[in-house]
Formats: structure tokens, sequence, C-alpha cells
């Protein structure tokens, strides 16, 4: 009897913590509010994602989708919007093609734009459901960084 208690207490808290994994633990910083609502004034359908020590905010600006991401007090650290590989400048795409890369499928590009009016082009590319990579070009086409990922 105590065995089937114990699987029902934990089936029930496996639950509960399911659930609520959305859930906000604080509210929400008004520093990042304030500095995403002054940067871009004409953003629709701004969605705040809470991580404690950071902020992304999801948003469209026209019809591009965007990812802004912000620290625990405001200070913005990049954006990255949704592009098609097509639209890259050629010479990213050139930095791409030469790269040892060049058979692996790309499935997502973006471009980032972070402070210092730095531009990259971050490139997420897969081999396999294992091997999966973000690839960060800079406006030359010349490769800045892979890192692994999961994304």
């Amino acid at each position: 009897m105590k065995k089937i208690a114990f699987i029902f207490t934990f089936a029930i808290a496996c639950f509960c913590i399911s659930h609520n994994t959305n859930a906000q633990v604080r509210a929400l910083p008004d520093a990042v509010k304030d500095a995403f609502t002054q940067q871009y004034p004409h953003a629709d359908s701004a969605h705040y994602e809470d991580r404690l020590v950071f902020v992304l905010v999801h948003f469209y600006q026209g019809d591009s989708a965007s990812t802004a991401k912000y620290t625990s007090k405001g200070l913005w650290q990049w954006t990255e919007t949704a592009m098609r590989f097509s639209s890259l400048p050629r010479e990213v795409q050139d930095g791409f093609n030469k790269s040892k890369y060049l058979g692996w499928q790309v499935d997502h590009t973006f471009l980032v734009n972070m402070p210092g009016n730095i531009t990259r082009y971050k490139l997420q590319i897969e081999k396999s459901a294992i091997q999966k990579r973000n690839l960060f070009f800079n406006t030359r086409g010349r490769m800045i960084s892979d890192n692994i990922t999961m994304y």
C-alpha cells in the first residue's frame, strides 16, 4: 500500500512540475519592458520569456520574426531576425559554401544585430539528429565561430 501511495504522489508531483514549467517565477522587470519598447516601438505581438538572468522577447516587425535578448536589468545584448539562406549576402553564402560544413543541411538563418553596430549572420545547421551546430559569420563571409548545439 505504501508503494502505491508513493507512486501516486510521485506521479502527481511530476504532473504538477511539467505543467508549471512556463509559469512566471517573478514579475517581468520593468527595465526590460521599457528598454524593449524604446528600442522597438513598432513591434507587434511581443512575447516575453523570463529566464531569470536574462529575458528573451519574441516579436514581429513587419513580416519578420525576431528575438531580442536583454539582461534582467534591461541591457540589450542582441537581436536575431529570421531570414532565408538565399537572402544572405553573397559573401556569407560563399563563406558557408567554402566551409567544412558544405554538405550539412541549413535549417535556419538569422541576421544578428549586437551593441556597437555589429552585424553577424547565424546559420543553424545539422548533419544528423545529434550533429547540430550554430555557425556565425561576419559581413565579409568569414566564419567567426561554430558551436555545438541541440537547438
